[in-house]
């Protein structure tokens, strides 16, 4: 190996190169400590600030909001900065829940705290975000004067949104059709579910405009506004009167079955009318070839409910050739053994290409060669020669590898920018009286969770959304499991329609808890995490399912934060995840964690560092190039007919989560259909790490044996340019990094100390090699941590920041060094097709860690 490099003439060592970028790195993580624990002790300062100026303010805030006799002036004089801050907050607050005379105070506080004349400043930003919280403050403070005074023109989907909000909540519009005008005219793209409500609310008012504005402009619109526009016409209700509904029916015939779809049941609510119900029009429809829209012609006959109706239906169905189940839902799968084996050989090489795969043994070697003198100088020059390439592989190789480390981080921290942002903008309006916040079956497999459960589903039935409900599915456990859902939650059986063609074990029984309606706990025999969980999507009927494990607790505004892309883009959003953030040690009471703290011993608290830098970086920089390949089993949001449309949950894999999300790619993309996988940084779930270094290693062993099978499944999307970036780029990389790194650093452990044994190694250069990559290793762990401080600041004690810090250092030592045994022990137990699940020991959530 050369110990130098030419460069523009010069010759320059290797040595010398490599200390250049030590160095380079030293300075690096010396500004990013710095820069870390500043930050930190700057937030904890603020944090402490707002919350003794709260407690100092509110009392006195509502006593001046109620008292007639009292002024804002007197309140508001002497104010800190924090204060000011504070007073904006309570003022946010109280003003979204008030309304009328109740609310005429707060505006009078807003006008003395000057928001109206800030905000007219604010429209003229150059960032949205910006101009978006100027227009939420002056909808708020109902000021519509603002816009003519400034000239505002809104430039994006969600700022008209806002601007046709603001003149609607203060009164400034003339009529509904001017509001429906100015939020829909010139818009090419979808809206948030903020514009559907405010076009939703503006509708109400006056059905009749809307329908109008559609007749004349519906063939201009895409696909998904469209799609919008009719789920709005859904919801108007039986006041319809428009004389004119050819644009209705029109949309009948649209080449889009999403379309057609949704047209069907905006005829829901006007089967009263006669044109309506023309027995031409209900022929075309329940032959219509898509089942999907089949099924909403059926759904919607049956809303009717009339004898002609009803007769019509079941004539229908008497005919159809489609499973009852799934005329809503429908599955457009192909050869199951072709797409999705069962089985995928444990062995090397092409399956089925009949190239042996079995290299010759030791004796066979031996036997080949008898009776000839074996050079040892010989071999030791080969195997000098084959280290010695093994290392100018490994140099390459991780120059690759941590260039695209750097790439994901660069692109996290742009992304994490956009979000914290994005999570800061509140739109005016009261989002549990929108109907178009999609349902959410909450799906919790658990099997020997007793330790967890209660507290779990506590958690869960806490959580804050409009429609949710929870299933509990109980496989098969052994222990007391179901008894304490039977005892804790007042279960009674109940009669539930299993569809016949669920991908599941046998259901055993249904429960429904007497004191939560929203309690659905199914009881089946055991089939493994996959098929607990499909038999929970099988059984829900809500549009979006929430995987969660049973030894999970989640924040109770979980759900408000993954459905963000479901939100904004509606059509093409079909998976979302969030953060998951470690539970032990920290105080969870009733399911809501209380407070929280690093764990105190070691090793949970080196799996801390490891969850941040693999949400806060990894994740999130593939978010940004929507490439994300992993969605975190603990915690992830899904369209249920996409996921019902693969064949749910495979069974024979063990890492269900990798898996289902990497099938969705491939399956939509095959499909050509348009869509998105997201992901939501805001820590949401909480979850018990292993303590014991056993139970770590059989979950990790186990972690490997699934991501390697989960790759040999779908290894006709690597480098393949139908798949996109995903498989050009994201999914080999990922392969590279993930699959092939533990392995390959693994290789290099055994080869070092025969590198010195034959004296080939250059120990200046491997000292320097190895303080390079672990600093460069120990900076992204770093930048994870940072990304915590600057955005969400769930460890607000600076002294819990410099621990996670020292987890960040450590974890090269040692630590790094076990993972790869853990991951050759995985490829081993893999190739000898192992797949148990091994038995996970959990303590509870007690706010104690295992000793």
């Amino acid at each position: 190996m050369s110990n130098s490099v030419t460069a523009f003439g010069y010759v320059i060592p290797l040595v010398v190169i490599l200390v250049t970028l030590a160095l380079l790195i030293g300075l690096a993580l010396a500004v990013m400590f710095w820069l870390t624990i500043g930050l930190s002790v700057y937030r904890s300062v603020q944090t402490t600030r707002r919350e003794e100026a709260r407690e100092k303010l509110e009392s006195e805030f509502v006593e001046t909001l109620f008292d007639p006799d009292s002024g804002w002036e007197l309140y508001t004089q002497g104010l800190t900065g924090v204060e000011r801050r504070v007073t904006e907050e309570l003022l946010d607050e109280y003003v979204r829940e008030l309304d009328g005379q109740s609310a005429a105070p707060l505006k009078e506080l807003g006008e003395t705290l000057e928001i109206p004349a800030r905000s007219r400043k604010q429209l003229s930003a150059r960032n949205e975000y910006d101009r978006l919280y100027a227009l939420t403050w002056l909808s708020l403070l109902e000021r519509p004067d603002a816009l003519a005074d400034t000239g505002f023109t809104p430039r994006t989907p969600r700022e008209r949104a806002a601007v046709t909000r603001l003149r609607y909540e203060s009164g400034d519009l003339e009529d509904a059709a001017e509001g429906i005008t100015l939020l829909l005219d010139g818009v090419s793209t979808q809206f948030s579910v903020f514009g559907q409500d405010t076009l939703y609310r503006i509708a109400s008012e006056d059905p009749e405009a809307l329908f109008v504005i559609a007749a004349e402009n519906y063939q201009n619109w895409s696909e998904p506004l469209l799609v919008q526009v009719l789920v709005v016409c859904q919801h108007l209700g039986k006041n319809v009167r428009s004389e004119d509904l050819s644009w209705l029916t029109a949309t009948l015939e649209h080449e889009s079955e999403a379309v057609r779809e949704v047209a069907v049941q905006a005829l829901e609510n006007l089967g009263w009318r006669s044109d309506i119900r023309d027995v031409a029009l209900l022929e075309r429809l329940m032959n219509d070839t898509s089942p999907r829209v089949r099924g909403a012609v059926y759904e919607t006959l049956a809303q009717w409910g009339d004898e002609q109706a009803l007769d019509t239906v079941t004539r229908a169905l008497q005919t159809e050739d489609h499973p009852e189940h799934d005329l809503t839902e429908p599955t457009h799968l192909r050869d199951a053994g072709e797409n999705f084996p069962n089985q995928i050989p444990r062995r090397w090489g092409v399956p089925g290409s009949g190239v042996p795969n079995t290299p010759l043994t030791t004796r066979e070697r031996a036997d080949s060669r008898r009776g000839r003198v074996i050079d040892v100088v010989v071999l030791t020059q080969l195997l000098a020669r084959l280290i010695i390439g093994f290392g100018l592989f490994v140099l390459g190789f991780y120059f690759l590898i941590n260039l695209y480390y750097f790439a994901i981080h660069i692109l996290a921290l742009l992304e994490l920018r956009d979000d914290v942002q994005e999570s800061r903008w509140d739109p005016p309006f009261r989002e549990f009286s929108s109907p178009f916040y999609p349902g959410i079956g909450v799906v919790v497999p658990a099997y020997n969770e007793a330790t967890t459960i209660v507290e779990s589903v506590q958690s869960m039935l806490s959580l804050n959304y409009p429609e949710v409900e929870i299933v509990v599915v109980n496989d098969g456990s052994t222990d007391e499991t179901l008894s304490l859902l039977v005892e804790n939650f007042e279960l009674e059986a109940v009669e539930a329609e299993i569809p016949v063609d669920m991908p599941t074990e046998k259901i055993r029984g249904v429960y429904r808890s007497t004191v939560y309606e929203e309690l659905l706990v199914v009881d089946k025999e055991n089939g493994g995490k996959s098929d607990a969980l499909n038999a929970g999507i099988w059984l829900t009927n809500m549009p979006l399912f929430c995987a969660v494990d049973s030894d999970t607790i989640i924040d109770r505004d979980a759900l408000l934060q993954p459905v963000r892309p479901f939100l904004e883009r509606p059509e093409t959003a079909i998976a979302s995840g969030g953060v998951v953030r470690v539970a032990n040690q920290c105080t969870i009471d009733e399911g809501v964690v209380k407070s929280v703290a690093l764990p105190k011993t070691g090793l949970p608290g080196l799996q801390v560092m490891e969850y941040l830098r693999a949400f806060y970086s990894g994740r999130l920089g593939l978010n940004r190039i929507n490439g994300l390949i992993l969605i975190s089993g603990a915690f992830g949001l899904f369209k249920t007919d996409a996921v019902r449309q693969v064949g749910g949950y495979r069974h024979d894999t063990i890492t269900e989560d990798f898996d289902i999300v990497v099938r969705l790619h491939r399956y939509l993309i095959d499909e050509g259909k348009e869509y998105t996988v997201d992901f939501v940084p805001e820590p949401v779930a909480w979850t018990e790490v292993p303590s014991k270094r056993r139970v770590l290693g059989r979950q990790r062993r186990r972690w490997y044996r699934g991501m390697v099978e989960t790759v040999v499944t779908n290894r006709s999307m690597l480098f393949r340019r139908k798949y996109g970036r995903v498989g050009t780029i994201i999914f080999p990389l990922f392969v590279a990094a993930e699959m092939f790194g533990p392995l390959i650093e693994g290789l290099g452990y055994i080869i070092l100390p025969i590198s010195i044994y034959l004296g080939i190694l250059n120990v200046e250069f491997f000292l320097v090699f190895f303080l390079l990559t672990t600093g460069f290793g120990i900076f992204l762990s770093w930048f994870g941590v940072f990304s915590e401080v600057w955005s969400f600041n769930r460890y607000d004690s600076p002294w819990q920041i410099l621990r996670l810090l020292w987890y960040g250092v450590l974890e090269n030592f040692g630590y790094r060094q076990w993972k790869t045994v853990v991951a050759w022990h995985g490829l081993f137990e893999y190739l000898r097709g192992v797949e148990s699940w091994g038995a996970m020991e959990r303590t509870g959530f007690t706010g104690s860690d295992d000793e």
